[in-house]
């Protein structure tokens, strides 16, 4: 019977991929916008961090590009927040516009949370290593790296690969029908919701879809003896990779806003 249970519960998580896939698809306006402003927050990222401050216009660029970032990243999830209850382009504009600001503030500290444990995880693996530096795991990893090391390693992967993320979507999903003060005293449900199983499931799908396959895709190169067919072949892999990056990170969030509707968490 439990593992009944487990399969059915693994059965809906990849139904609700897929049926968000299919609704998706039938959005090709709001596909369209995706893209337009994902590639607006990867030329913008770009421009933020290729600027050097050797002028007064190198500092305005900067200062611009620094703003631009994150409101273009929180519009980005405001979209995958909205887009499956939206018709058209105009409306799911609006409404991510609507919710703009609630998102920029509740992604604020995550944002501090991610910084403070990246810091701290630094110091502890800094502090760690020297004592433990005869350990070696040799046997499992080519560069022989100590204990310490590859915990802290699993930690960051857990942390700022699972749970932060996860939490920030759930968080999102709420923002849209909760103002701020209600999002903070709900914050406990939210998170319980957040790390069910079902969410989790999800997630782990959603997650080979926008982090693993991608990875893999760029990694992949096919031998060829011309320079030019290697770059174009490297281009191409490149944009796939951004390509499904989002996609999968769209479908993952949908996904997921579909399961907590399901679940009957989440009154729209």
């Amino acid at each position: 019977m439990i593992i009944e249970g487990e399969s059915q519960k693994m059965r809906n998580a990849l139904k609700d991929i897929v049926e968000t896939a299919r609704a998706l698809a039938q959005n090709k306006s709001a596909v369209l916008l995706f893209f337009v402003t994902y590639v607006a927050l990867l030329a913008t990222l770009s421009l933020f961090i290729l600027t050097r401050e050797a002028t007064v216009k190198d500092l305005l660029v900067t200062l611009i590009t620094m703003i631009a970032v994150p409101v273009l990243f929180c519009l980005l999830q405001a979209m995958c927040v909205t887009y499956l209850s939206t018709a058209g382009v105009v409306e799911l504009l609006k409404e991510s516009l609507a919710i703009l600001r609630k998102l920029v503030i509740a992604t604020i500290p995550f944002i501090v949370i991610g910084l403070l444990t990246y810091v701290m995880l630094g110091m502890i693996e800094t502090r760690l290593s020297p004592g433990m530096s005869g350990r070696r795991l040799g046997t499992f990893t080519q560069g022989g790296e100590s204990w310490p090391h590859v915990l802290i390693s699993a930690a960051r992967l857990v942390i700022f690969g699972m749970v932060l993320p996860l939490a920030s979507i759930h968080i999102w999903i709420e923002a849209r029908r909760l103002d701020l003060r209600q999002l903070l005293r709900a914050i406990k449900p939210i998170m319980a919701r957040a790390f069910a199983l079902r969410s989790v499931e999800i997630y782990v799908v959603g997650f080979a879809l926008f982090g693993i396959l991608p990875y893999i895709l760029k990694s992949v190169r096919a031998p060829t003896e011309r320079a030019w067919l290697e770059i174009s072949l490297l281009g191409v892999q490149l944009i796939l990779a951004l390509a499904l990056n989002l996609v999968g990170w769209v479908l993952t969030v949908g996904a997921l806003q579909r399961a907590t509707l399901a679940t009957g968490q989440c009154d729209e």
